[in-house]
């Protein structure tokens, strides 16, 4: 009753790696390949994880989710009592 553990956190990763490939195809020597645009103003997670709409086309392939995703990762702690008894003579 007294010695419930309710969850506090969740695992909110939805990639093992934990990130997404933002690329784009070289437009001239030593580009860094990197889409700076889609990172810094925003952009839908679901299609960066399907694939899909800005993603497509060979810019990301579609990833596989995290198994642990969205499953507790921090439950509260136990409760404890510790009583003590003195005698005086």
């Amino acid at each position: 009753m007294f010695n419930q553990r309710a969850s506090v956190a969740y695992y909110e990763f939805m990639i093992a790696t934990g990130e997404v490939q933002l690329t784009w195809a070289s437009r001239f020597a030593d580009d860094p390949n990197f889409d700076w645009g889609k990172m810094m103003n925003g952009y839908n997670y679901i299609d960066a994880m399907n694939g899909t709409g800005a993603f497509a086309g060979g810019v990301q392939t579609k990833l596989t989710l995290a198994s642990r995703y969205g499953m507790p990762s921090l439950f509260q702690v136990a409760r404890n009592i510790r009583l003590a008894i003195r005698f005086t003579f």
